[in-house]
């Protein structure tokens, strides 16, 4: 039997969803879970189209998984000031001693990489600097990486594009989301939640009315806590 051939007017996505199939079934994704569950504070790394996905992901694993702090990092000021004083290579481990070394328990901290050829050098670098700090560390990438040190989890796609894995790394976001045992919220169920009248939590009251939304209450799951003051 002839291989049927890709349609050449149609982007090649090459069964991402058998791909997305076979990453979700296998141990490496079982053990990134109990990394995640296991820990409070979750930084996400990626170069190119992944810093993007990387940003998007720890935007909405905040928002949609409570109680635990997930963070990229996008500052292009910072990142090419050390690539250009340390190398590009050192640009994401100089961004990590800034913000998780003073991180009393590293166990409870999870570096996550995110590569398509898993070998950039930067990811790989900065995974290695994790581990040797006691983070816990992992990389998920498109091809199985020949550069990342031992001891260092990995999930591989095994995909062809570039844009198959960024594809596919979104996708495996959302069912992590599910996985810890939340949800993603419906266009629709938005839709209606955003049409109900918010009830208004009042602050200040002798100095003056101030009013605060409902939804900034969410702040709680940083740190931060909202009480009415008289």
């Amino acid at each position: 039997m002839m291989k049927k051939k890709h349609p050449k007017n149609q982007a090649n996505f090459e069964n991402d969803h058998l791909l997305l199939k076979k990453a979700i079934a296998s141990k490496n994704y079982k053990h990134l879970l109990k990394l995640i569950k296991r820990c409070t504070h979750i930084f996400l790394l990626g170069n190119g189209g992944l810093m993007d996905i990387s940003s998007h992901a720890a935007a909405d694993l905040s928002r949609l998984v409570p109680g635990k702090s997930f963070r990229a990092f996008n500052d292009a000021g910072f990142l090419t000031s050390n690539a250009n004083d340390w190398g590009f290579e050192n640009s994401f481990t100089k961004w990590l001693q800034t913000t998780v070394d003073g991180i009393e328990i590293p166990a409870t901290t999870l570096i996550l990489g995110l590569s398509c050829s898993g070998n950039s050098a930067n990811i790989v670098s900065s995974l290695g600097w994790s581990k040797e700090k006691g983070f816990l560390t992992f990389l998920i990438d498109g091809v199985k990486s020949t550069k990342l040190p031992k001891g260092i989890g990995e999930l591989t796609f095994g995909c062809k594009y570039f844009h198959t894995n960024e594809v596919l790394t979104m996708k495996l976001v959302y069912d992590i989301v599910h996985k810890l045992g939340h949800h993603c919220p419906t266009i629709a169920a938005e839709a209606k939640r955003k049409s109900q009248p918010e009830k208004k939590i009042q602050m200040f009251d002798s100095l003056g009315s101030m009013t605060l939304s409902p939804v900034l209450t969410k702040m709680n799951r940083s740190g931060f806590k909202l009480k009415n003051v008289r």
